[in-house]
Order: structure tokens, then sequence, then C-alpha cells
């Protein structure tokens, strides 16, 4: 187990949800099929937090617990990095690259690190064209009127 207080944190001595990266990853790595749900409760085990951070739910929708979905944000981010496979909804697995970087970072693995990750670069090219092909449109339908 990890001691949560060496993990990035926010001022509030929570950790960050890129804090959770490397955590994922380690995990992750553990055994090839991850339900999104088992992966989430393995990790947050695994950051052995306390009770009291379990149970924070953000004060505008007390129904969302706040480390389940920084952790969720995290997973999000692994597979846009292709360092986890999603090949369906609530499914991941590890790649060989994310095999490889907790193995070369263990949980030190930082967002600016994923986010230079050549998939993460190409996912972000791609949704900024979606956003130029839109407002194209939009323009050429303003014009139009």
């Amino acid at each position: 187990m990890i001691d949560y207080t060496t993990l990035k944190h926010q001022a509030d001595g929570t950790p960050t949800w890129d804090a959770f990266l490397g955590v994922i990853l380690k995990v992750a790595v553990e055994r090839q099929n991850w339900q999104s749900s088992e992966l989430i409760q393995r990790t947050l085990e695994e950051a052995n937090l306390p009770q009291s951070m379990l149970q924070m739910r953000y004060p505008q929708k007390s129904h969302d617990l706040v480390m389940r979905n920084r952790v969720s944000f995290a997973l999000s981010d692994l597979a846009i990095s292709g360092l986890l496979n999603r090949p369906k909804r609530g499914l991941y697995l590890p790649t060989s690259r994310g095999q490889e970087l907790s193995k070369e970072y263990g949980i030190n693995i930082t967002r600016t690190l994923i986010h230079n990750e050549p998939a993460y670069k190409k996912y972000k090219q791609e949704k900024s064209n979606q956003k130029k092909r839109g407002q194209k449109q939009e323009n050429k339908d303003l014009a139009e009127s």
C-alpha cells in the first residue's frame, strides 16, 4: 500500500486527480481485465486513504464521492493516452506502454508525462479540429442566413 500523504495533493491535503495516475497503473498491471468499478475501488484501497477522505462528497452534488471522481478522471486520461485500453465501456486492460511506464516511474507518473504520449496528442488534435470544423460551419450558417 501507498502512503497517500506522499501523493500530490491540494491545500486541504486531499490527493489531486493526477496523483492517482501512477497508482491506477500500478494496480492495473496486477491483472489483465478490470471492470472500471473494481479498478477504482482497488486504486482507492492501494492509496490507503482515510475513511474521512473516502466519504467526502461534493457540496453541490451530494451523491458524488470526491475521491472516486478523481480516480475516474485519471482513469479516463490514462485511456486517452493509450496507457490503458478500453475495449468496451467499463472494461480496462493495461497496455504494453502503460506497463512500461508503470515499471519505469512507479506511482510518480505525472499529468505532463501522459499528456506527452502520442495517443493523447492525437486526441487533443482531433478535438481541436472538430472544434474548428464546428466554428467554420457555424460561421457558414450565419453567413447564409
